[in-house]
């Protein structure tokens, strides 16, 4: 699916007058050239962009910012098992974090607790 995915921009960008994409980049956790393809790379340019681990403090700032927005709380030790669980991994971060606050959440009056990390 990657593999025709990844082809499919490489059609757009060599037909590009008839597009109008002017650029691209494939965010993820593995390198689009790491796709194997019968035709080759299906792109001609590739650039890795390093992108560290969240410390402790930014995830619980990312947290302070979502108490802070939707007014509903979030219990520290949920944070902290976030964290420990993820080890600061942004694309786990904000995957678990979408669980906590979306998918799993207990609702807007009550608040994320360790029965909703439970859960997620």
């Amino acid at each position: 699916m990657i593999d025709r995915l990844v082809a499919l921009f490489r059609d757009i960008y060599l037909h590009r007058d008839a597009h109008h994409l002017s650029g691209l980049a494939l965010v993820g956790v593995r390198a689009v050239l790491g796709v194997e393809s019968a035709r080759g790379s299906p792109l001609n340019i590739q650039r890795s962009l390093h992108v560290p681990n969240l410390t402790r403090a930014e995830v619980e700032d990312l947290f302070a910012q979502y108490r802070e927005e939707s007014g509903q709380g979030v219990d520290p030790l949920v944070v902290a098992a976030l964290f420990e669980a993820t080890r600061g991994q942004p694309g786990l971060v904000s995957w678990v974090g979408e669980l906590l606050t979306e998918a799993c959440n207990p609702g807007s009056g009550e608040p994320i607790t360790s029965r909703t990390w439970n859960r997620v």
